[in-house]
């Protein structure tokens, strides 16, 4: 409840993950067949579609459940995605 700690994770949470868009689109277009165009307008598609669909997801969860859910769950998301993107750079 100390609004300082508070602060301080939003901040290194929004500095690590402040990058985390463009290396997913130089990832896909990387691993795509298709053209770079082709390839990050669906991606692009992707995450706009989320965007329509999260708020939704988040307050049906946190209605049934709790918001301190939603909060693991969303770093356990972040946490997977960082791990998948260091396999993929370790090759």
């Amino acid at each position: 409840m100390n609004i300082y700690i508070i602060l301080i994770s939003l901040l290194f949470y929004g500095f690590f993950i402040a990058n985390f868009v463009p290396l997913v689109i130089r990832q896909a277009v990387k691993q795509s067949s298709e053209s770079i165009p082709t390839t990050v307008s669906n991606l692009t598609t992707m995450g706009f579609s989320s965007t329509l669909f999260a708020p939704a997801a988040i307050g049906f969860i946190a209605e049934k459940y709790s918001l301190t859910i939603n909060m693991y769950a969303l770093c356990f998301i972040v946490f997977i995605a960082v791990l998948i993107m260091f396999a993929n750079f370790q090759k």
